[in-house]
């Protein structure tokens, strides 16, 4: 789209702007290989806190994302929903497809009970 720019974006000064560098986003929703992942807004929902919200949002934090670091619950949630969680925020994650295949085997074991 082309509409998103830093902060710090200076319209008279595109052409200096060109040549800054840094990282730009929201560290503590990117996943390894996208940066908005349906692990992370699950996370998110559930536990009603931003994930990561007890480490400093550093480049640290994105090296230790891109290790394996992932949000943990301090709350109880069930089993099946941590592990679809855990599975949107491996480095395989599972297709739109999968997750709704996934989520309609959880309702119609719902109806069975």
């Amino acid at each position: 789209m082309g509409l998103c720019k830093p902060a710090d974006f200076n319209a008279l000064e595109e052409h200096e702007n060109t040549k800054k560098k840094g990282v730009y986003g929201v560290l503590p929703y990117i996943s390894p290989e996208i940066l908005y992942s349906f692990g992370i807004i699950m996370y998110k929902t559930i536990s009603s806190l931003p994930p990561y919200n007890d480490v400093r949002h550093d480049e640290i934090l994105g090296i230790k994302i891109c290790q394996g670091l992932r949000p943990r619950f301090n709350i109880k949630v069930p089993l099946l929903i941590v592990h679809l969680i855990k599975r949107c925020l491996a480095l395989n994650q599972p297709t739109a497809y999968d997750i709704d295949e996934i989520l309609d085997q959880w309702c119609r074991g719902l109806e069975k009970e």
